[in-house]
């Protein structure tokens, strides 16, 4: 829109709902008995968050825990959402991988869970993979920042207005399977703060307002 003058026109980002994605308001005996029935006791937990599709890059992580195999053996994914509409075939697709792998006891794929604010909260990265086409904005990645938790995400799309590359994580080149897992190796041995407060900054569902 060319004939528009720049004064004119404002970005309103989405927003995220900072109470209910609060560090102080988990559901702490949920989040130990999750961590039990999952055996996550002592894991360097990296999780995807969404719909399982093959939009979501998912497969990009299973490959990265693979390669991490040696070089860091407590790290796990944790893929929680359930399958999309059609794409059914993507959960098998990932157990297929993973044992071809190697890795189908690091890879956990636990469905839908409605406690989300609980899994960002005891994730150590929640991680964005897209690789053909990005999120539009990224709402998993804001509000894991929200819980305190540190991101990695594929450089394009709306991630790259959310996320300050070394600060709030890391930004990697969408599919680099070796860039992902170096990626959480770094975070794992990285102290992160201020993320909650970025998006009290920025990104509040009443700013949105």
């Amino acid at each position: 829109y060319p004939w528009v003058p720049e004064e004119r026109i404002h970005t309103i980002p989405r927003g995220v709902e900072v109470d209910l994605f609060s560090p102080e308001k988990v559901d702490v005996a949920w989040m130990e008995a999750f961590k039990k029935e999952h055996h996550l006791e002592g894991k360097f937990v990296a999780t995807a968050i969404g719909r399982v599709s093959a939009l979501k890059g998912i497969d990009t992580l299973v490959s990265a825990i693979a390669c991490l195999k040696d070089r860091m053996p407590n790290a796990i994914a944790l893929v929680v959402g359930g399958p999309q509409k059609h794409q059914e075939h993507v959960f098998d697709d990932l157990r297929v991988q993973a044992e071809a792998l190697g890795v189908a006891d690091r890879v956990l794929l636990v469905g839908s869970q409605k406690k989300i604010p609980e899994i960002a909260a005891l994730s150590n990265v929640v991680c964005s993979c897209n690789v053909r086409k990005p999120e539009s904005f990224g709402c998993t990645v804001a509000e894991a920042l929200s819980m305190e938790t540190p991101v990695i995400a594929a450089a394009h799309g709306g991630v790259l207005d959310i996320i300050r590359d070394g600060q709030d994580g890391i930004l990697y080149p969408p599919g680099d399977v070796e860039a992902l897992a170096s990626a959480i190796e770094k975070v794992s041995t990285t102290r992160y703060s201020g993320l909650r407060q970025h998006i009290l900054d920025c990104f509040t569902a009443e700013r949105m307002v």
